[in-house]
């Protein structure tokens, strides 16, 4: 900026007009421009998401986010069908695989859910959503030693856990939130 301030102010609203061109046409607005940046507000997260993964298809990131809206917004569905797509940019994805078999379990598919959380564990053993999610899997699965095992677990890596302190799940629908803490519950969890 320092050798040629004007073209770089140029240059930066070119880029911002552009942006809050696309912005507008995906049904968003900007809301601030502090410094270099432009803050967009949209009307549903999942349009959000969605739209930016069609204009990145090869954002992983994206993928990862868009699983953990749709789980909470109740469309596991969906975050199950992307699936394909994601392991194709990275089959070994922790962040991903949580918000897939978390999918699995909404759905009532226990042992793909099990079978996908324990790959993200055996990836990142120490991953706490992990266990909770594969306990929480067990115990709705009436897999009762098992979900004990991944209690035990949770508190190895976190010896203060408590239900009280992870407070309301994020679902849109609150009895989504409660069967996962029932299950956390039924398998040991207080």
């Amino acid at each position: 900026m320092g050798e040629d301030e004007e073209a770089t102010i140029r240059t930066l609203t070119a880029y911002r007009e552009v942006m809050a061109t696309l912005i507008q046409q995906h049904r968003g607005r900007v809301v601030d421009s502090p410094g270099d940046n432009l803050l967009a507000e949209f009307a549903s997260a999942v349009d959000a998401v969605k739209r930016s993964v069609a204009h990145a298809p090869n954002w992983f990131s994206g993928y990862v986010v868009m699983g953990m809206i749709l789980n909470s917004m109740g469309r596991p569905q969906e975050t199950i069908r992307m699936r394909e797509q994601v392991m194709r940019l990275d089959p070994q994805s922790v962040p991903y695989l949580i918000p897939l078999g978390d999918a699995y379990r909404m759905t009532g598919q226990y042992e793909e859910a099990i079978s996908v959380l324990k790959r993200a564990i055996a990836l990142a053993l120490n991953n706490l959503g992990a266990h909770l999610y594969l306990a929480a899997t067990y115990s709705e699965f009436d897999r009762e030693e098992e979900a004990r095992a991944e209690v035990a677990e949770v508190l190895r890596l976190s010896p203060q856990f408590s239900l009280e302190a992870l407070g309301q799940m994020p679902y849109k629908d609150p009895a989504e939130g409660e069967r996962v803490l029932a299950a956390l519950r039924k398998a040991g969890l207080k």
